[in-house]
């Protein structure tokens, strides 16, 4: 029961683009987030939630994301962080480095995150702490970063390819037809 420990809790989501793939990604997110919750004991009122939307691939700002660790590093006691799944922390080696310094007390970093919890496979709840593996936690965070890469390419190729095929790519102005 986490709501009986005294900890904060936090609850990152993130949303990668405002293009239709992505609509459902937020609610989808906050499923999670109340799932997390309930299992592990969390009053939902009592989470401090950081909602970030647009901030796919690595260049683009964070301030939700800012916010939330700058709150993190003023707390006396470590937090705890929920988030759907792993991928919505990572978005660059910089954040990535954040996010184990804060784990492990690394780099001259205050140990501030008891735990980050998310759910594996099968809805399974999953825990990082500073008894997990470190090199799992950081090739994990590192492999969410490169897959993002990856995706950047791919839509950047998608988007290449319809305009090679003579098909505007993004929704025309009213009137207009691709």
């Amino acid at each position: 029961q986490l709501s009986k420990s005294g900890k904060t809790v936090f609850a990152y989501m993130r949303r990668s683009t405002t293009k239709k793939e992505q609509a459902s990604s937020l609610p989808q997110q906050e499923e999670g987030i109340e799932y997390l919750a309930k299992a592990l004991g969390v009053d939902i009122g009592e989470i401090r939630a950081y909602t970030e939307s647009r901030s796919g691939y690595e260049n683009r700002k964070r301030p939700e994301w800012n916010k939330m660790i700058w709150e993190i590093d003023k707390l006396k006691e470590p937090c705890i962080i929920l988030c759907r799944d792993t991928s919505r922390l990572s978005r660059n080696p910089t954040d990535n480095l954040a996010i184990a310094n804060r784990i492990f007390g690394d780099n001259g970093q205050k140990k501030v995150i008891q735990s980050i919890y998310y759910l594996g496979t099968a809805m399974k709840i999953e825990e990082w702490n500073d008894k997990t593996n470190k090199k799992h936690i950081v090739d994990t965070l590192h492999q969410n970063y490169t897959d993002s890469m990856e995706n950047k390419e791919k839509c950047i190729a998608g988007v290449l390819l319809k305009l090679e095929q003579g098909e505007f790519p993004y929704c025309p102005p009213h009137g207009l037809k691709r």
